[in-house]
């Protein structure tokens, strides 16, 4: 890939991978490739069943702040339902997120 400066008009290769997985068409990214296909399959990527994956049950600050930030999140569409100035809420829910 060339690179060309438009402020001094110099210009320059950058070796970019091309991807290739042939070795007939590029050998250095198909090497590259076949070390990661290799990895892949050390690591348990070929495994014919996914893998299950349980969530951590919230412990009792997660959720407490979860339904802290529902009942800001409700104090604050009811304000402005009502027309009143969300500044002050809108600042709290920022912090929560």
């Amino acid at each position: 890939m060339r690179r060309l400066d438009t402020i001094t008009g110099r210009s320059e290769v950058i070796d970019v991978p091309c991807g290739a997985v042939l070795d007939s068409k590029c050998p250095p990214c198909a090497k590259r490739n076949r070390q990661l296909r290799m990895a892949q399959c050390r690591e348990g990527w070929h495994l014919d069943t996914e893998p299950t994956i349980t969530p951590d049950q919230p412990n009792e600050e997660q959720r407490w702040l979860v339904e802290f930030r529902a009942d800001m999140q409700a104090k604050r569409d009811a304000a402005e339902q009502a027309g009143d100035d969300t500044t002050d809420l809108d600042a709290v829910l920022s912090g929560l997120r």
